[in-house]
């Protein structure tokens, strides 16, 4: 078994939690507080291991550690396009409804308006995306 602190700080605790669930099927985890309000971490192999490979397990585990992180911080910063997306997705869907004429009209321009802004929204997300 090997062990060892994550700082709360640096690593959510959410994002440590989806850590441990995406290799629950590779190792044993076993999560309890650490000094500080950090969290430790003990990894214990499926079957029986030797020191080099529990040094592997935890740099398994920091890689995908690294790789939630990211993906959180990603995730963060397309919420707002996500809404967009899903907004306009609504918006195209009742935009078949029956209303009377003026109300479809304004109707009409409100959702001209929120097409454009989800283009720009889009393709901010591509500018982003091109930049990884």
């Amino acid at each position: 078994m090997i062990t060892f602190n994550l700082n709360t700080k640096i690593y959510s605790k959410e994002v440590i939690l989806k850590t441990c669930y995406a290799l629950i099927d590779r190792m044993y985890i076993y999560l309890d507080s650490a000094p500080a309000g950090g969290i430790a971490v003990a990894l214990k192999g499926k079957e029986k291991l030797n020191n080099s490979r529990f040094e592997k397990l935890k740099g398994e585990f920091f890689n995908e550690l690294l790789n939630v992180t990211l993906r959180e911080n990603v995730s963060g910063r397309n919420k707002k396009i996500v809404e967009y997306i899903v907004g306009g997705a609504i918006t195209a869907s009742i935009r078949g409804v029956k209303t009377k004429p003026d109300k479809g009209r304004l109707q009409e321009k409100q959702h001209l308006k929120e097409s454009k802004e989800l283009e720009e929204a889009v393709e901010s997300l591509r500018r982003e995306l091109a930049e990884f």
